[in-house]
């Protein structure tokens, strides 16, 4: 009984690292201070392929989301959303949206 249990254990963690490779993967921007995260990693928001590809191994299929981090306020008009997406793309990411939440 307890082989079976292992087996059960062993195959639920094998099944959350796969579901974590086909994660969206989400980028905050924070155009207040002119830096973009990943999962808390802040950086210069024109490194985020280099660090995608080098650094997460992500590869070029895999869902990308751009959004302004929490509830930072920003100028109407701003596009630093779209611009975000953009450069990602530009750096070979096929899936990669803008995404903007309307706080009222």
């Amino acid at each position: 009984m307890r082989i079976v249990y292992s087996f059960i254990a062993a195959g639920a963690l094998l099944s959350a690292c796969n579901a974590e490779q086909y994660e969206t993967i989400n980028i905050a921007v924070h155009p207040s201070i002119k830096v973009c995260s990943i999962k808390e990693t802040p950086m210069a928001c024109e490194k985020l392929g280099v660090y995608l590809r080098d650094t997460m191994k992500v590869g070029v299929n895999r869902d990308i989301t751009v959004s302004y981090a929490g509830t930072e306020t920003v100028a109407k008009g701003d596009t630093s959303v779209e611009q975000i997406a953009e450069l990602v793309k530009s750096t070979g990411y096929k899936q990669v949206r803008a995404v903007r939440y309307e706080m009222k």
